[in-house]
């Protein structure tokens, strides 16, 4: 045993020794490998192999250390182990493991959802269309931990655009309508994405039950335009003369009006919206 120990140290030394004295890099991983070969993995060999191998710049003998680093890392310790797990999974975007990085960063913002790095990277993958839907999927709870509802209704957005089945679809426009109106307390939106769901399914009672406990008809278009929904909160702002009022709502058949607006008039408008007939299947 001190035979072992002491020419472990004497390979520590002379791998020191190529690497800051005479540069040679080959030589002083030669020396590392030697102890790795003799004594199995150990956290302090691995470290200067680790160091070595980014010098050399060798991606793949990196990426084994790495690796095997991490076997070792502590349990209990997520900070050093997403260290190594964010620095493994930038080297497999960098070689083209993209599922290898993938699940790396999945595993991280698992324990850790504030890890800036791996949202970054995975926020990156956003934009890959082979990759967007994956990486949406995992976004997802991480931007709810953050209160970050425009970036959660993005990524919903990709799953809409990514689902095949109609139910799950429906499922996430309800949810898009849930944080336009609870999150971002924007009810205008919330019911256009009510509104999608009920379009994909008009037998979907909860998405009717939605838009009914609203209390909106939807959206009010004067000449065309859209300016508020209803019922209004104020009173609409129009020049004198002949104007055209169109009241919409995604699960009732439109109501078109036009009103005589005088100078010192206020011209009320009542309608009780029709339910529109569900689409036949082709």
């Amino acid at each position: 045993a001190p035979d072992a120990a002491a020419r472990r140290a004497l390979l520590l030394e002379a791998s020191a020794l190529a690497e800051t004295r005479v540069n040679d890099l080959g030589r002083a991983i030669e020396s590392a490998r030697a102890i790795v070969a003799e004594t199995g993995d150990d956290p302090e060999v691995l470290a200067v192999l680790d160091r070595l191998y980014v010098r050399a710049n060798n991606q793949a003998a990196l990426a084994d250390v790495l690796q095997r680093e991490l076997d070792l890392s502590p349990g209990g310790d997520d900070e050093a182990a997403n260290t190594l797990k964010f620095r493994l999974a930038t080297l497999r975007q960098e070689t083209n493991d993209v599922p290898g990085a993938v699940r790396l960063l999945r595993e991280i913002l698992s324990v850790s959802p504030d890890h800036e790095g791996a949202r970054g990277a995975l926020e990156h993958l956003l934009r890959d269309p082979e990759w967007r839907a994956e990486a949406a999927r995992i976004l997802q709870p991480v931007y709810e931990h953050r209160g970050d509802w425009e970036a959660l209704v993005r990524t919903l957005e990709i799953l809409v655009v990514d689902e095949e089945d109609v139910a799950e679809r429906v499922t996430l426009l309800r949810r898009i309508g849930v944080v336009h109106a609870q999150g971002l307390g924007d009810a205008r939106r919330s019911m256009e994405a009510f509104g999608r769901a009920f379009r994909e399914n008009p037998t979907d009672l909860e998405v009717v039950e939605q838009l009914i406990d609203e209390g909106r008809t939807g959206a009010d278009l004067v000449d065309g335009i859209t300016v508020d929904t209803t019922p209004t909160a104020r009173a609409i702002p129009l020049a004198p003369g002949p104007h055209f009022v169109r009241l919409r709502n995604p699960a009732y058949a439109p109501e078109d009006r036009e009103v005589q607006v005088t100078a010192d008039g206020t011209v009320w408008v009542d309608v009780d919206l029709q339910r529109a007939e569900a689409p036949r299947a082709e």
